[in-house]
């Protein structure tokens, strides 16, 4: 996997969406082993379609900015083109890569000026997890830092 990750950039990113039974995305957060970072929330919230513990743990930490689907999904796109270069994603929950799939209209994900992507699964990260995705990211890229030495 050195190879491949010596070729890309990376990035770590997680999702947080409204309950496990039928989940729809409310925000996604990114992080690239440079640091450069992307966060951004649904707009508007499916509040009726949350479960309590959403209503309860995450909706709180919610600070913005926030954007319609289709938005949010060009902005990330955009963020993803500006790498310059193909990209690995890197996540520890497929509902995370699904959500991030069917917002940005399917896999291959269409990143402008043509750059690929690849997704990497990491192992289910036991810890403390802050239900916020921007933090959850961070979170990743610090435990799997090794990963991309």
């Amino acid at each position: 996997m050195g190879d491949l990750m010596a070729r890309h950039e990376v990035i770590y990113f997680d999702t947080e969406f409204t309950c496990f039974s039928n989940p729809e995305l409310l925000s996604l957060g990114a992080i690239s082993t440079s640091g450069c970072e992307f966060y951004a929330e649904v707009a508007p919230i499916p509040f009726d379609a949350c479960s309590d513990f959403v209503k309860a743990h995450v909706l709180p930490k919610f600070t913005g900015p926030q954007f319609s689907r289709e938005d949010l999904a060009s902005r990330f796109l955009s963020w993803l083109g500006n790498v310059g270069k193909p990209v690995v994603l890197l996540s520890d929950s497929q509902y995370d890569r699904d959500l991030v799939n069917s917002l940005c209209g399917g896999y291959p994900l269409p990143i402008p000026g043509g750059h690929r992507c690849v997704w990497q699964p990491l192992p289910g990260v036991v810890a403390d997890n802050s239900h916020h995705a921007l933090e959850d990211a961070r979170g990743l890229r610090q435990t799997f830092k090794a990963l991309c030495v």
